[in-house]
């Protein structure tokens, strides 16, 4: 596969792409996201009883495939499924219902605690994003489009000394965007952050994990290199926005763009 000749910018995912979030090796149930929002479930369940005490039977995994059911990426999306396939909510996805703001509100407050203690990056990550920007001139062309909350963003880029090379501006979360990924909003709004033509757009290389995100991406114009955290290669090379390099590991993506190992 052909890389481009010219690298203008870059944008990265962060959860499952920069960010490990799994703290258990080949245990997806151990994403520190789907424990804090399995804390969250119990938590509203003993607020709120009545049918409600039902979310105390949710294990593991129906919360795992909460998420990876939505047809949003987000912690809202992930709720509202959940909720609806368990009879307690009915309609479309509204993050504004006081339930689900709450249950994103313990979810943020639990993750945020984690994130802390186990936010490790994928292996190879941190050095990979310093010495691409390095390689390629980008120290002011790294943006990063992200669903998650600003505050984890900026906890898990200081842990790992990658703030400098992502000032606020440049860092588009949950808040910055109206249209959750697979809409093209927060890599778009991400590209723009970079300052570079319309043009520059498929020389910009947008690094995800999640099927939804390189739609975002392919929507946007930009170059997509995908990593197998969580996804099988043969998977995401028969999805709709089939990446234009898949790798299993940051050593693969270092060959690939030919830069020392």
């Amino acid at each position: 596969m052909r890389k481009p000749e010219n690298i203008a910018g870059v944008v990265y995912d962060v959860d499952d792409t920069l960010l490990n979030s799994q703290p258990d090796p080949g245990n997806p149930l151990s994403n520190l996201h789907q424990v804090s929002r399995l804390e969250a479930l119990y938590k509203v369940a003993e607020e709120l009883g009545g049918d409600y005490l039902s979310l105390l039977q949710v294990q593991a995994q129906e919360n795992f495939d909460s998420f990876a059911a939505s047809p949003v990426h987000t912690v809202s999306g992930a709720f509202f499924t959940l909720l609806k396939n368990r009879g307690l909510m009915t309609g479309d996805i509204d993050p504004h219902n006081p339930i689900i703001k709450r249950l994103v509100e313990l979810k943020d407050d639990a993750y945020g605690k984690l994130l802390t203690v186990h936010g490790r990056p994928v292996l190879g990550a941190d050095s990979f994003v310093r010495d691409f920007s390095h390689t390629f001139g980008l120290d002011d062309k790294n943006a990063i489009a992200s669903t998650a909350i600003l505050r984890d963003i900026k906890t898990f880029l200081r842990m790992h000394d990658l703030a400098p090379l992502f000032p606020d501006e440049r860092i588009i979360d949950a808040s910055r965007v109206t249209h959750p990924k697979p809409h093209p909003e927060a890599f778009d709004k991400a590209f723009q952050s970079l300052s570079l033509p319309e043009h520059a757009r498929r020389s910009t290389i947008a690094f995800e994990d999640d099927p939804r995100g390189m739609l975002s991406a392919r929507k946007a114009g930009l170059y997509i290199c995908a990593i197998t955290t969580r996804y099988s290669a043969d998977f995401l090379a028969s999805i709709e926005a089939k990446p234009d390099y898949i790798a299993s590991s940051y050593a693969e993506f270092r060959e690939f763009f030919g830069m020392s190992a």
